[in-house]
């Protein structure tokens, strides 16, 4: 199967971080501004979110450029050269040309590459409705779908994403010609705020209008709550859902948590569980720090970490084993945070079920470290059933005696035998079944050779 490259444009607003981690590309629009021009870098490297949004506020003119067939040419030939079909999912045609370029540097390279694929696609939607496409596209591509089938689905299922927002300030949009000045000059006067949604057209519309900040923004969430509904009821015969992430970005606090507790609340309401341990933003885009951001897209950590308590949480089928297995093979396990990996099961089952299926991987693991693994050890220890499971399918055989691993297995044995919180069939159980002799003194530390050595001598104390 020939391997293709998923290409966007600068409006699909997705970060470095989320582009390298999908292996998604993109072509850069332009910004012209004080007579100067640049690329509309999606990481913000010619111009600070601060500066930018500073400028606009200062009624400092900005205007966008297209992307040129030219630009098209040159970068869809490259990945041609490379060996790649190319998969080009762009912004809006109602929002801007560039898609036509692309259709045009289709045409040119298919006649020059005929063995190649070039698929273009207008997707009617901008800004990270457009960026959900492309993430979409790329974990079908990572399920060793063909590029047929995952453009077949794009084209499909486009118009399903569902965007609402609102502005600050009436100027913005009398700028882009979408009000009149006069329209513009009333509707500040009486503090009037569109409700702007992207239509099945592509284009960006007001649908509604509200008086006054507050106003527009518990409409908007009323809306989400309208929307959900009619999804839930598109959902009615399939497999339940869950939301993972609200995440909220304004100027004023008290209007952000009051968005955010309508929308979830809403969901809630509507038998859609929210996963509320995730982030939440409060606070001006332009102000954010890369940390921040990091953070919100919830960088270099399980995208799925539910916690206990939270027990209607679910996963979806397709979210399962590839992301959890690479999580057991690479970070430390708290059973706790991966219970939620079974669909609907309940919590304790889930549980079980990320022991049975993973508790090889965690004791052979050589990280060991650290509260995580301790917990997950507390889990196994607890419960005789899962003691016999480990012993007969020779899971503690395979713990490093080396490691820090080994030390906090060790250590919560001897902490449950102090307390009495293990019994002695089940200690006795471990010592015969693996202490006596499935472990090296050699290998281990002083003091995981002291602990193990106690144990054993406590079991023969008792016959």
């Amino acid at each position: 199967m020939k391997k293709f490259v998923i290409v966007s444009d600068s409006c699909c607003d997705l970060n470095e971080e989320l582009r390298k981690k999908y292996d998604i590309e993109y072509i850069p629009m332009g910004i012209a501004y004080n007579g100067k021009s640049t690329i509309a870098d999606l990481d913000w490297k010619e111009i600070s979110v601060k500066d930018y949004y500073q400028m606009m506020k200062d009624d400092i003119r900005v205007t966008t450029f297209q992307i040129t067939k030219e630009q098209y040419l040159s970068r869809f030939e490259e990945y041609l050269k490379n060996g790649y079909d190319i998969l080009s999912i762009s912004c809006s045609s109602a929002l801007s040309a560039s898609v036509h370029a692309s259709y045009k540097a289709r045409d040119e390279l298919l006649a020059k590459y005929p063995e190649s694929k070039i698929i273009c696609i207008d997707s009617l939607i901008s800004c990270y409705g457009l960026g959900l496409l492309c993430i979409i596209a790329s974990n079908m591509r990572s399920e060793g779908k063909q590029i047929e089938e995952v453009a077949k689905f794009i084209e499909e299922n486009k118009l399903k994403s569902n965007q609402f927002g609102t502005v600050a300030d009436l100027k913005y949009i009398k700028r882009a010609g979408r009000i009149t000045a006069t329209k513009a000059l009333f509707g500040t006067l009486f503090n009037v705020k569109p409700i702007i949604i992207s239509d099945i057209k592509g284009q960006n519309v007001s649908v509604e209008k509200s008086k006054g900040r507050k106003n527009v923004i518990s409409r908007m969430a009323e809306l989400t709550k309208e929307y959900t509904d009619k999804m839930s009821s598109a959902m009615a015969s399939a497999k339940r859902g869950y939301v993972d992430d609200i995440i909220v970005i304004c100027d004023e606090k008290e209007i952000s948590e009051q968005m955010f507790k309508k929308i979830s609340d809403g969901f809630c309401d509507r038998n859609m569980p929210v996963n509320k341990e995730k982030t939440r933003y409060y606070g001006k885009i332009s102000e954010m720090t890369e940390d921040e951001r990091r953070q919100i897209m919830h960088a270099e950590c399980f995208n799925y970490d539910l916690t206990l308590g939270h027990e209607d949480n679910f996963l979806v089928d397709s979210e399962k084993s590839e992301r959890l297995e690479q999580y057991a093979l690479s970070h430390s396990f708290d059973i706790r945070l991966l219970g939620y990996l079974y669909g609907n099961h309940t919590f304790k089952v889930a549980q079980y079920y990320y022991f049975c299926n993973y508790g090889n991987l965690i004791m052979k693991s050589r990280i060991g470290r650290g509260k995580s693994f301790r917990q997950f050890y507390t889990y196994v220890l607890k419960s005789s059933d899962r003691i016999l499971k480990a012993l007969m399918n020779g899971w503690f055989q395979d713990i490093p005696v080396d490691t820090i691993n080994y030390s906090n297995f060790i250590s919560i044995l001897y902490y449950f035998i102090q307390w009495e919180m293990i019994s002695e069939i089940d200690v006795k159980r471990i010592v015969v079944g693996y202490l006596s002799d499935g472990v090296s003194y050699m290998d281990m530390s002083t003091e995981d050779e002291v602990l193990t050595k106690s144990i054993v001598e406590w079991d023969r104390m008792r016959g």
